[in-house]
């Protein structure tokens, strides 16, 4: 545990010659250095809002609806009313368990969260629902690899209208009206195993793995019924459906039509416009608009984070003035000379989209050397500083660096050597937005008790920028966009066969 500062004064006291500290600290850490991927979630939700990367497919949404109408009809068989929450939520963790334990049973390598928390019961030849061993993995699992975690299936579990807080404001949830069909269908064929007491029952079960294997098959995850893929593409992109989604949606599937090709890349590429030649209906061109800002700014955030992966190599080395990384960049291989940054933004590679951009980024990172990563990094700032709009969107906060805000400071160095541009892209955009997110964030932890990270990577000491003990950057990624489980969702319900038919 860290030493109060009582305990370090103490320590301080009691020592009468120079001695070496404790060498225990804060681990480093913190996935977002410069604090740019706000937006980029903001951005997703002007498109695609009430998904995240890990909801994927239709079954699991119909289990845990399922398993919260189940509850509440056996609570009013056994007349408990109001029923207990943690009773009701006890059933439903059980049923997810056993339906993530069949389906690894079936494919070990099952599209679901959880598989290594199971492996323990997947080993064994049974498993009993009840006692602390249960308690325990139930509270392991709420709010990590249960389907109905913030992370999982839990937050669109709702937004897409499959669940409703019961109205006691107890904290369970209900059924929605409009999920129904697909309830009584996924019922239908369970219909000759609900009789066994980890369906019809409260309280302890014993599960056997022989049930669990038989059950495999009737509610497989790859084989939804057609009444939950209707339902499935109501709630998704329907009339019912968050306007801005079914907008988001229809888009994903007009480019995919278009395409002709069911890889997400493909499909990102056409809907993100220039240099692709996809033109969407009329009513969606708003909606493309707002997927290229999406894109656009993803590129920014993936330059930036990449010239700081690119920094942290080299002030691993030894310390350096901003003058040192400056000469280095624009050393490196594929920057061209230029009187002017304006001069020097405008030899960008020509007839390139962002996702170009963010695929060039993506090579030159996974280099040994990242020497390329410079040339890549230039030419997505000059992209991006073409495509800045004149405003900033209300939600984008000034200390996100929006691309409005970027491109009115880069005016200022238009007539200035890339030099100068440069330093303050290195002073600013990197260890400036890095130092301010870091220390902001690192307060914040400390204040909740939260999590204790050496977030700040990056000083200033007497030889110029240098290292945080311990510190490296990690290679970044493009941040997932939500585009794969639209994709993916659109597939299983049947949107995208019913475009590409139209």
């Amino acid at each position: 545990m860290p030493r109060t500062l009582a305990e370090l004064v103490e320590e301080a006291v009691a020592r009468d010659e120079p001695g070496f500290n404790d060498p225990r600290g804060p681990a480093p850490g913190g996935v977002d250095p410069l604090g740019l991927r706000q937006i980029n979630f903001q951005l997703m939700d002007q498109v695609f809002p009430g998904v995240n990367n890990v909801a994927r497919h239709i079954r699991p949404f119909v289990v845990v609806t399922w398993a919260w109408r189940r509850a509440a009809q056996l609570a009013l068989r056994a007349g408990l009313s109001p029923a207990p929450t943690d009773l009701l939520r006890d059933f439903v963790d059980r049923i997810e368990v056993i339906y993530a334990w069949s389906q690894f049973l079936l494919a070990p390598a099952a599209d679901l969260p959880g598989r290594d928390v199971l492996a323990q019961i997947l080993q064994s030849g049974g498993y009993v629902f009840e006692g602390a061993e249960w308690g325990t993995r139930r509270d392991t699992r709420r709010y990590s690899t249960a389907f109905s975690a913030p992370i999982n299936y839990g937050p669109a579990l709702r937004a897409l209208g499959w669940l409703e807080p019961a109205e006691d404001g107890s904290g369970a949830f209900k059924a929605s009206a409009a999920a129904g069909p697909a309830l009584d269908a996924l019922e239908e064929r369970m219909a000759a195993y609900l009789d066994h007491p980890a369906f019809s029952s409260f309280g302890r079960v014993d599960v056997s793995q022989a049930d669990v294997r038989a059950w495999s098959e009737a509610w497989r995850l790859d084989d939804p019924s057609d009444a939950e893929k209707a339902v499935a593409a109501e709630l998704l992109a329907g009339a019912s459906a968050n306007p801005r989604r079914a907008a988001g949606v229809a888009l994903a599937c007009a480019a995919f039509a278009n395409s002709g090709d069911p890889e997400a890349r493909s499909v990102r590429r056409a809907m993100s416009g220039p240099p692709s030649n996809f033109v969407p209906p009329a009513e969606l061109v708003n909606t493309m608009a707002m997927w290229r800002k999406v894109q656009v700014r993803q590129v920014l955030r993936l330059a930036l984070e990449a010239l700081f992966a690119w920094s942290v190599d080299r002030l691993g080395i030894a310390p350096r003035p901003t003058a040192a990384l400056v000469q280095a960049f624009l050393s490196a291989p594929g920057i061209p000379a230029a009187a002017s940054t304006r001069e020097w933004l405008g030899q960008g590679p020509a007839n390139s989209g962002p996702v170009e951009h963010l695929e060039a980024l993506e090579v030159a990172l996974q280099a040994r050397d990242r020497s390329e990563v410079p040339a890549a990094v230039l030419g997505a700032v000059a992209f991006c500083l073409a495509e800045a709009p004149a405003a900033s969107e209300s939600f984008e906060a000034a200390e996100r660096l929006p691309l409005s805000v970027a491109a009115r400071q880069a005016s200022g160095f238009l007539d200035a050597p890339p030099s100068a541009f440069l330093r303050h892209v290195f002073e600013a955009w990197l260890f400036g937005q890095h130092t301010y997110w870091s220390i902001g964030r690192g307060l914040a932890d400390a204040r909740a008790q939260g999590k204790t990270l050496l977030r700040l990577r990056v000083v200033m000491d007497e030889g110029g920028w240098t290292l945080t003990p311990g510190a490296a950057a990690p290679t970044p990624l493009a941040t997932a966009d939500r585009l794969a489980t639209i994709l993916a969702l659109a597939g299983e319900s049947g949107l995208l066969a019913a475009h590409a038919s139209a």
